[in-house]
């Protein structure tokens, strides 16, 4: 960095900038940016010595001013190195001329702000100059509205403007949204979309109920919405609304201006403002992501290291596979000995089965006829117990389906009392708004009020010296006491927050009771439903209302065949089942709508069907038309997915032949079931819906989730929270356990969320029982506040004859308070009526509740008792399906029996003869006959060889079995094999297993050499980063430094930062000169001990330091110079005002409540300070009126 001096001897650090200033690309691709090139930033900065040569008395001078001279101490220069400056780094450099002078508005700058009922504004617009804007106002004109405008619209969050927490609370009161848009300028080379957008972005944000960003085109036209829209928008522009250096809110100015920001503050402040934080964040999850890179390298070692191994192993089998030959004599042995033991037995079943013809069989029918009558009887019996049974509990059935028709209009009772509690509470908030309003308002006419007493003291001085000591004095009791009473405020606000915060859980909480105890309702109908399914299929396809009409429709249907045409067919899915239960449920989702359905086979049988189900009570009946007589419908492999995908059409089939065809032509035209494939995760599926195969409409998952896609839109349907129950199951036990199993799990989460709600009720009141003790407190507060205010009037009323004239107006604002007082007393009894009243709505409710839950449980009760009559049913049930098992049982074995004699015995005979006859074909393959007796008896010396001489004639006769023999072949085929499998498999294979792993072997140690190689690369780059993030940080930290030093010059003062990064503070050090300009305070590091002038040109210089970082294409601040004096407020309008002219590219907006004559006299002061012509359209004043009403102007 170097320092020169212009034409009037001043020296100025400038930022190192180019003319035309490159477009950024994204944040991340910035910061990056900033970290590869810092290494060579700030390597030759020199540091600084600044030296004030002026006349101390220039301020009161008419004539020219002379100028602050800077001198340059350069440090030691390292290593020459590449000078690449990083585009957010400013050093301080010579005097640069203006950048962009007067080129025009820049993109991203300010043109024009429009409020619709936002805050204060009930519909306000403003233009923008694209260079200084200065806008003043008095309190109340709605000033700040304008920033919260421009930062609502530009995506700031609400919190970040410091005046609320919810974008809500600044919608006007009385107005259902707010409505605020920003132009922006789009031209020039960093012009965003300019083909999409044109010169001009306009971003509308509607703030309400429902909040949303639109940007349009010059045109008007809506171009883009969403917030991620303007984020990408506002990235490229290099717009960051909620940087405190590009907008300094009101709250933050006066907090740093009154001294009140902490060391921390400013450091975060300038962490913010510099981005170094969000530079240090990426450079830790760079770290974090090479570090996880390299876990994963060693892992892939290891793997190389273990096929390494296992290569060496299949080099080693190949020799293993040529020492099988011995054993295969020895099986061809077992092979024919086998084979012609087989022949021999044949013929002795032969003559056993004639045996059998002609002398057992009739003994046994005789037998089998006398069980069966005895199991018949025992039938009989128990089917008149059940049906005795199955009365009684449709009695109980009918009690309950009036207790349920009961708790539906208890239900509504509550609703309807519910409803009303909630408008009574809404009415009582909108109640404790209006008293905070006007106890807002009272608070304003008191301010107001004391402004006046001010005025009236000053035109007065001299005369009422002992007067104005007295009314200070209560002003000063005023004052504490409204500190006091504000910061009561504060905590009682606080408590209300944790009061609503806990209501909001409260209400989270019962709407996730109600959503789960809806669920076990559901699941406890359902599992009623699979439970009476299980004695009757066809009821489970009617609705749960509609069961008895359907079954009685079923029995009108019956006695009325003869009517149609052709017999309806319904409902469909009693005729319907599948081949696998892994599929129930997506077989439920793809099939839902039509299991339900009747087919009918004209318009004619649909009327008679309608009439009928009519008078069954089934009004909703649903049927459908088609031809029933149709033959089946044919597809070929063209009309049908590819061979191996499993579709809908492969799992359903039909029970009944006769309706089969026309059953599964609709299905095919309604459900396209043969379309509709079926996926087992959703990997599986989304391959299959998603990758355009033939003939594929979409896929199920087993859960039931859908998947399709529509022209180039993919959509995935989840199967929901709530579990699907399958109508078309084959183990129902199963389907009752599971359903069982989720009810009792979703019992347990209820009572788990009752439990965790009485805690916070608990809670609630405890809070509760605080806030009426704060609310105590602050209306104590608020007595003596009054009353010290009534002792000031008194004192106020005694003024002297000289100043009576002034008190009309104060007289007129005094009734105001008096009238706003009564108001908010008046407001506060409407408000406690309103708790009275939701008090009582809550009674109302709980009463309500009450009966339904008494209901409830009575039904409950029967429930109960049906449960366990239908277990009785179920046991006699049982029972009675037992002895009619039996009964069956012993029928079919008098049919077997008989059958057996006059038709499969002679069956069997002529299967004995055919098997006897293929045996010995099979065995002549092997041999001839002679050798296969042959091999029996080598087989059978080989057995008494094994045996020993020892060995018994039984012990012998066991190992000639055939399953002993077989056993012996398969231990000599699985010795075979075993060499083989010991091997890995034949030959061929081991071969080509050996090829393929060798290869592979090869490609990934290839790739892991180059993979190393790269991890070692990025491993050198970050650690190049986090030195360039060093260096970074130290160089933007001597540039701050040297502006801010810079800055404070303009009044002889000296201004150091320090910054503690372990501590994560900055700490402004000020030394003030004395009055003769030759000497200096002591450095001053606290704030609060300096004057108000003094601290406001100080923040102003600390703002104005950290600004040269900072590349927005705007900035604002608001209320500046609030407690500047006159002296300070000159000299810090000029050092803005050339601040300005030098950095041309940027807009500026000032807010402030003083007046703005001080504008003109400090530009005339810049022009012959600096020896510079701002031009006529420079600078734009802009004076705001009032917005409230009562504001003063």
């Amino acid at each position: 960095m170097r320092i020169v001096r212009d034409e009037n001897g001043l020296g100025q650090p400038s930022p190192v900038r180019t003319n035309n200033r490159r477009k950024r690309d994204r944040g991340e691709q910035a910061a990056l940016a900033s970290l590869s090139n810092v290494d060579n930033c700030g390597s030759t900065q020199p540091s600084l010595k600044v030296r004030r040569v002026d006349n101390d008395d220039v301020l009161r001078d008419s004539g020219p001013r002379q100028e602050p001279e800077l001198e340059a101490h350069p440090e030691p220069e390292p290593e020459p190195e590449p000078q690449v400056q990083p585009e957010n780094t400013h050093a301080p450099e010579s005097e640069q001329q203006p950048q962009n002078r007067m080129s025009g508005q820049r993109a991203g700058q300010l043109l024009k702000l429009r409020l619709q009922n936002f805050m204060c504004h009930e519909n306000f617009e403003m233009d923008f100059s694209p260079h200084i804007n200065f806008i003043s106002g008095t309190n109340g004109s709605g000033k700040s509205a304008v920033l919260q405008g421009i930062q609502a619209c530009l995506g700031t969050r609400a919190r970040q403007t410091g005046r609320s927490t919810n974008l809500k609370d600044f919608v006007r009161e009385g107005a259902h949204h707010a409505l605020v848009a920003v132009t922006l300028s789009n031209t020039g080379e960093d012009a965003y979309k300019h083909e999409l957008y044109g010169d001009r972005i306009t971003v509308e944000r509607r703030i309400g109920p429902q909040s949303s960003f639109v940007l349009r085109s010059e045109s008007d036209r809506k171009v883009e919405q969403g917030e991620r829209a303007l984020k990408a928008m506002c990235e490229a522009l290099d717009i960051n609304a909620g940087n405190p250096v590009a907008v300094l809110t009101q709250d933050t100015a006066r907090s740093f201006l009154a001294g009140a920001a902490k060391d921390k503050e400013k450091y975060s402040l300038y962490m913010e403002a510099t981005l170094l934080e969000q530079i240090a964040e990426k450079q830790a999850a760079a770290e974090a992501e090479l570090k996880e890179g390299k876990q994963s390298l060693e892992w892939k070692h290891k793997l190389l290291e273990k096929m390494r191994a296992e290569v060496e192993a299949l080099r080693g089998k190949v020799s293993l596979l040529r020492q099988a030959a011995d054993a295969r004599e020895h099986q061809d042995m077992l092979s024919k000995t086998l084979a012609w033991k087989r022949v021999l037995a044949c013929e002795s079943d032969l003559g056993k089965l004639k045996k059998q013809m002609d002398e057992l069989g009739p003994m046994k029918l005789r037998a089998a006829e006398e069980d069966h009558s005895e199991a018949l009887q025992e039938y009989t019996k128990l089917r008149q117990a059940l049906e005795s049974r199955t009365n009684s509990l449709h009695q109980n059935q009918s009690e309950v389906a009036a207790n349920v028709s009961e708790i539906k209009q208890l239900k509504e009772a509550l609703r309807s009392a519910k409803s009303r509690l909630t408008e009574t509470e809404h009415i009582a908030e909108a109640a404790k708004r209006s008293v905070a309003d006007a106890q807002k308002r009272v608070e304003d006419l008191v301010a107001s009020a004391s402004e006046d007493q001010a005025n009236v003291v000053s035109a007065s001085q001299a005369a009422l010296a002992d007067h104005n000591a007295r009314v200070s004095e209560k002003e000063q009791q005023i004052q504490s006491l409204g500190v006091e009473c504000q910061n009561a405020h504060e905590t009682l606000r606080e408590q209300q927050a944790i009061l609503a915060d806990h209501a909001n859980k409260e209400d989270a909480l019962k709407g996730e009771e109600d959503s789960v105890a809806r669920e076990v309702r559901w699941l406890q109908q359902e599992l009623a439903r699979i439970r009476n399914s299980a004695h009757n299929r066809v009821q489970q396809f009617f609705p749960r209302n509609r069961v008895r009409s359907g079954m009685d429709l079923l029995d009108q249907i019956r006695q009325h065949q003869s009517d149609f045409e052709m017999p309806p067919i319904g409902p469909i899915g009693q005729y319907l089942s599948i081949t696998d239960d892994r599929w129930a449920v997506a077989v439920e989702v793809a099939l839902k709508n039509t299991m339900n359905k009747f087919l009918v086979h004209n318009q004619r049988d649909a009327e008679l069907l309608r009439r009928l189900a009519s008078a069954c009570g089934y009004n909703d009946i649903v049927c459908v038309i088609r031809r029933l007589d149709l033959r089946r419908h044919t597809m070929d492999q063209s009309q049908l997915p590819p061979g191996g995908t499993l579709t809908v059409m492969n799992v359903v089939q039909c029970n009944n032949p006769d309706f089969e065809t026309p059953i599964l032509n609709y299905l095919i035209d309604a459900a396209s079931i043969e379309r509709v494939a079926l996926a087992r995760n959703y990997e599986e599926g989304r391959q299959l819906a998603y990758s355009r195969i033939r003939n594929i409409k979409s896929a199920i998952l087993e859960d039931g989730s859908q998947m399709y896609q529509k022209g180039c839109s993919q959509a995935y349907i989840g199967a929901g929270t709530q579990s699907i129950c399958p109508r078309l199951v084959k183990n129902l036990a199963n389907q009752v356990a599971g359903t069982e199993e989720r009810l009792n799990i979703k019992t347990a989460e209820l009572d788990d969320i009752k439990q965790r709600l009485d805690e916070l009720l608990r809670q609630r009141e405890h809070h509760a029982s605080k806030l009426r003790e704060f609310e105590h407190r602050h209306r104590s507060l608020n007595k003596r506040k009054i009353k010290t205010e009534s002792e000031l009037d008194e004192i106020v009323r005694q003024r002297p004859d000289e100043i009576l004239h002034q008190e009309d107006a104060r007289s007129v604002l005094e009734a105001e308070i008096q009238e706003a007082n009564h108001k908010v007393f008046e407001m506060q009894q409407k408000l406690l009526e309103r708790e009275r009243s939701v008090k009582q709505a809550k009674e109302r409710e709980k009463a309500a509740l009450d009966a339904v839950e008494e209901k409830r449980h009575e039904n409950q009760q029967l429930q109960a008792k049906i449960a366990k009559e239908q277990e009785a049913m179920r046991d006699q049930s049982k029972l009675l399906n037992d002895a009619r098992a039996k009964s069956d049982s012993f029928f079919e074995r008098v049919k077997h029996i008989r059958k057996r004699l006059e038709e499969e015995l002679p069956a069997i005979k002529e299967e004995v003869t055919g098997e006897l006859q293929r045996a010995e074909q099979c065995a002549l393959e092997l041999c001839p006959k002679e050798e296969g007796l042959e091999a029996i008896l080598q087989t059978k010396e080989f057995v008494w060889q094994k045996l020993g001489e020892d060995a018994s004639q039984e012990d012998f006769e066991k190992n000639m079995e055939d399953d002993s023999l077989e056993e012996a072949l398969e231990k000599v085929n699985r010795e075979i094999h075993a060499t083989e499998r010991n091997a890995g498999g034949c030959l061929e294979d081991l071969e080509e297993r050996l090829r393929l792993k060798d290869t592979r072997l090869r490609r990934d140690d290839s790739n892991y050499i180059r993979v190393s190689n790269l991890m070692n690369m990025f491993e050198r780059g970050v650690a190049l980063r986090r030195s360039s993030l060093k260096k970074l940080d130290q160089t933007t930290e001597s540039t701050v430094q040297a502006w801010f030093k810079y800055y404070m010059e303009a009044k002889d003062h000296i201004g150091t930062i320090a910054l503690n990064r372990n501590e994560k503070k900055l700490v402004l050090s000020v030394r003030l000169s004395d009055a003769r300009g030759d000497q200096r305070s002591k450095p001053v590091t606290d704030l609060k001990s300096l004057s108000g002038g003094e601290r406001s040109f100080t923040t102003v210089s600390f703002i104005l330091a950290l600004g040269q970082i900072t590349d927005n294409p705007f900035r604002a601040m608001d209320e500046f110079d609030v407690f500047m004096d006159a002296v300070n407020r000159r000299i810090s309008m000029e050092l803005l005002i050339k601040f300005a002219y030098d950095q041309q590219h940027i807009q500026f907006l000032f807010l402030t409540p003083q007046d703005m004559s001080a504008v003109n006299d400090a530009c005339r002061t810049c022009e012959a300070h600096h020896n510079i012509v701002i031009p006529e359209n420079f600078i734009k004043v802009l004076r705001m009126h009032p917005a409230r009403n009562g504001a003063q102007p």
